[in-house]
């Protein structure tokens, strides 16, 4: 579902129906977990994709007219689905660019379980931070993945572009991430101590 709202606080009744659209991409249950405003107004959101039931989802991503109705220019009636600790890059119909990883998608293995990406920053470099979490020893932890801009996991950054932060010994995961003026990355999501579940945060260098 996407939302948008007057700069009052209340639901804009020009976009979609009454402030809000939703879209089923497969029939499933799916989560919609970020969104960017493109420079004429549309509206690109992506998140997870339930396929088959809502095991092992995949992602979609919807773009929306300034109206709040799907992109017929984009992909199919808006939207896209492929697979998951998954990154892939589109050009502005929707097709996947095929210079960018494999066919446009880059897939990563982290950890011994499922990983699943959650959020996307851009470098003014041009490289791409990408954060989720990764399921290791029956646990999730923060899994963050740095990317060159054509889709190549930098050898720079963590080990062969990849870190992973555990808080507790529990589940932690990363929901949002940030590029700061310094260069520096902030992360952010949940993370479990005990049961009791509180916010997680951390700053890795550049």
């Amino acid at each position: 579902m996407a939302a948008r709202y007057l700069d009052t606080g209340e639901p804009d009744p020009t976009f979609g129906d009454g402030g809000a659209v939703m879209t089923n991409i497969a029939g499933g249950s799916d989560l919609a977990c970020a969104a960017v405003l493109q420079p004429d107004g549309k509206i690109v959101v992506t998140g997870r994709v339930a396929f088959s039931g809502g095991d092992n989802p995949d992602f979609g991503l919807v773009r929306y007219t300034a109206a709040g109705g799907p992109d017929p220019a984009f992909g199919t009636e808006g939207c896209r689905g492929p697979a998951a600790f998954a990154l892939a890059r589109f050009d502005d119909t929707g097709v996947p660019d095929p210079g960018f990883g494999a066919g446009g998608l880059v897939t990563t293995r982290i950890g011994t379980g499922d990983a699943v990406a959650n959020a996307v920053a851009v470098q003014p470099d041009g490289k791409l931070v990408v954060a989720g979490h990764a399921v290791d020893g029956g646990t999730a932890g923060f899994a963050v993945v740095r990317y060159t801009a054509d889709g190549v996991p930098d050898p720079s950054f963590g080990a062969g572009g990849i870190v992973t932060v555990d808080f507790y010994g529990a589940d932690d995961r990363a929901e949002c991430v940030a590029i700061q003026p310094d260069g520096g990355i902030v992360v952010a999501g949940s993370a479990v101590n005990v049961r009791a579940v509180g916010l997680g945060l951390t700053r890795l260098l550049p």
